[in-house]
């Protein structure tokens, strides 16, 4: 890097706060703190915009409070300052925000002499970094491992026997495509609304947009462009699938800015999910989706979703137990009742299956249906294992990614795979 070469000095060292002492822009993170806190105003930011760039930061400041010790800050650019600063060195803050962040950074950090609110010193020496993009991290924001749940939408096809239809198969693919990619729009506007919180998390914090590895305005633009790619792939599938995507879509997005933080609304949310994808799978194909198939899918990710908040508070143990969990409507107090909610759950998700397989409808689809009984001791043990991994805190946060590394999983979807073929 240029100018990070250490060097005794009377000229003051001026640096920029946004883009060279933070990763980030201070406006953008202001504007979404506006989203996060006050969603209803950001309807006002255009009016804000045509006033003026100081009246601009005049209201945002009046409406939000970013956190000078969560900002991604440069540790190269840090530790040079604290090398200038010990050899004598005045040491500038300069910045086109608001006052209030910038005499927050200063604070914070407490190596500036003074701060100054645009760049107006003459014979002054400016650190200056080269800009990079970073294309593995537009990659990581994606997160393309999560498309694999998005595989739901292949089980209108298995649950109705159609393997050997390509044309289903395709329309299902298509599905898949259309759901991955607006799953990666709304991963991508959730991560830009949780900036904040993930910064205070363990893992979360290395994020791009929380590490700073991408701005605000790159990752609304990506959403933007995914967004438009999966509502082209859905309309050119059908009208009717158009409408479920625009409904996930939909809940997606108040779940992210609102229903995150409501006690167990947010779980049966993401259970219905979870579902949705189900149901977008048989109005891709046209193919009905029984009561009971809806039933099992919804008592099974309810106990998954009831899973990923048990290992979130499991994991905030240091906390105070009367404390809320970031972005949460959870107390680490409430880890008892999330356990045994969850595990009731998981145990319904099984009784649907005993229940199916008593029950008339069993006869239109499958041969010797008896066999399908031991599909509820496989999926007990699978659920049951998962719950007792999660109890000792070795559940990575995400079951359903859990389910996908775990060896174990594989088998018992295979063994009732097995017994679905042998029973048909």
């Amino acid at each position: 890097m240029r100018n990070l070469t250490s060097q005794v000095s009377s000229t003051p060292l001026c640096v920029d706060l946004d883009g060279t002492l933070i990763k980030t822009n201070t406006l953008h993170e202001t504007v979404l703190a506006l989203i996060r806190t006050a969603p209803q105003k950001v309807f006002l930011l255009l009016y804000w915009v045509m006033r003026g760039r100081e009246y601009l930061w005049q209201k945002l400041s009046e409406h939000t409070s970013i956190n000078a010790a969560l900002l991604p800050y440069r540790q190269e650019v840090l530790d040079y300052l604290r090398r200038e600063k010990g050899a004598g060195r005045e040491l500038v803050l300069v910045s086109r925000a608001h006052n209030s962040i910038v005499e927050r950074v200063a604070d914070h950090l407490k190596i500036f002499d003074r701060y100054l609110l645009k760049k107006s010193l003459e014979n002054a020496e400016y650190i200056d970094l080269p800009r990079r993009r970073n294309y593995i991290a537009f990659v990581k924001a994606m997160r393309p491992y999560q498309w694999a749940k998005n595989l739901l939408l292949f089980a209108a096809v298995f649950l109705s026997h159609k393997f050997n239809d390509l044309s289903l198969l395709l329309a299902s693919a298509k599905g898949f495509v259309a759901f991955s990619l607006c799953g990666s729009a709304v991963y991508i506007i959730n991560d830009l609304i949780d900036i904040e919180a993930d910064r205070i998390h363990p893992r979360k914090r290395f994020r791009p947009f929380a590490s700073g590895d991408l701005s605000a305005v790159s990752g609304f633009l990506l959403s933007l462009i995914l967004l438009t790619c999966a509502f082209a792939v859905a309309i050119e599938l059908s009208r009717n699938f158009t409408l479920v995507l625009i409904i996930y879509f939909t809940l997606t997005l108040i779940y992210s800015l609102y229903l995150k933080e409501k006690l167990l609304i947010d779980v049966f949310l993401l259970a219905s999910l979870y579902v949705i994808r189900v149901w977008a799978g048989g109005t891709s194909t046209e193919i009905i989706i029984s009561h009971w198939a809806l039933a099992f899918f919804m008592c099974l990710f309810l106990s998954l979703a009831l899973a990923k908040r048990y290992s979130e508070l499991l994991a905030s143990a240091n906390h105070p137990e009367e404390r809320l969990l970031p972005r949460r409507g959870y107390r680490y107090s409430d880890r008892q009742f999330v356990l045994v909610y969850g595990c009731a759950s998981s145990l319904m998700a099984v009784l649907v299956i005993a229940l199916y397989v008593n029950s008339p409808d069993v006869i239109r689809y499958y041969q010797r249906p008896s066999l399908l009984w031991f599909i509820c001791p496989a999926l007990a043990y699978w659920s049951g294992r998962l719950w007792i991994i999660a109890t000792r805190g070795e559940l990575d946060e995400d079951p359903v990614l859990y389910a996908i590394k775990d060896k174990v999983s594989y088998l018992i979807g295979a063994i009732i795979m097995a017994i679905v073929l042998f029973a048909i």
